[in-house]
């Protein structure tokens, strides 16, 4: 479980890369996370991640994400940026970190089929910070925000009756309003009065009382992260298919169901390709 303030929003920011005009800056809006489809909302763009990135070095990660946003500002052009002001970075990024402050925040873990090693234990924002100044993006990141916390906001914004963000696509977490008192976690640390928000990280929610069959013990064992996110491998879009296609396999291995023999395309483990 990790815990954040949560700064007012002024404008929802939908889209991978977008610029939003505002009266004292221009401020761009990144997302990392693992998706299975572009936005169609416009003004913006999205960017497919390489899968080759999801396995490398940190440098090469922020790397790919630095020089992609680089060739984003410039396409967009100056018109946007006010005389004499910088622009800022919002970072969406969709992993477990240990955040500090407003800007700052160290990864614990990889979910969603990430595994760069040298980056756990590091502070992403001052990766990405550093590797956007190797591009020559003079741009600074200002807040670092988790999806549920994002969409939290975004929903609140419009309905300050809703107290609950919930992410349901590659992976799944939700983010939710807690009393700051009700927090032992965080005891001596924070006021006695006021809100925070909970980013849950309910993925990684596992119990004996979920319905765990022999086709989610087979997955989570050929997966990166055996015995971790349990409750997002059960019900998520990532492991989903994959899911399916066991179910699939063994159907067609003990059922004359199928008259010829199981499509090879079974045999293929639906997260290698």
């Amino acid at each position: 479980m990790s815990t954040s303030t949560a700064p007012r929003v002024k404008k929802a920011c939908s889209t991978h890369w977008t610029l939003e005009e505002q009266t004292s800056a221009c401020f761009v809006c990144s997302s990392l996370a693992r998706t299975s489809a572009s936005s169609s909302v416009n003004p913006g763009r999205s960017l497919f991640l390489l899968t080759s990135c999801q396995a490398a070095l940190r440098l090469e990660l922020f790397g790919f994400i630095a020089s992609a946003l680089a060739k984003f500002v410039a396409d967009e052009g100056d018109n946007k940026v006010l005389d004499g002001k910088q622009r800022e970075l919002g970072f969406t990024f969709s992993f477990p970190v240990r955040q500090s402050s407003i800007a700052s925040g160290t990864l614990i873990k990889w979910t969603k089929a990430f595994a760069i090693d040298d980056a756990v234990g590091e502070d992403v924002v001052a990766e990405l910070q550093t590797a956007m100044e190797k591009q020559g993006v003079d741009m600074r990141v200002s807040a670092l925000i988790n999806d549920t916390v994002g969409t939290l906001a975004t929903g609140s914004y419009n309905d300050e009756d809703v107290v609950i963000g919930v992410i349901l696509g590659t992976g799944s977490n939700a983010a939710y309003v807690e009393k700051a008192d009700a927090i032992p976690k965080l005891e001596g640390e924070l006021p006695k009065s006021g809100n925070m928000v909970i980013n849950t990280e309910w993925g990684n929610f596992s119990s004996s009382c979920l319905p765990i069959t022999e086709y989610d013990q087979a997955l989570d064992k050929e997966s990166l992260n055996p015995r971790e996110q349990i409750f997002e491998k059960l019900i998520s879009g990532m492991y989903l298919g994959d899911i399916v296609r066991r179910v699939l396999l063994k159907i067609a291995s003990r059922s004359s169901i199928f008259v010829l023999t199981a499509s090879p395309l079974l045999m293929c483990d639906i997260q290698d390709s």
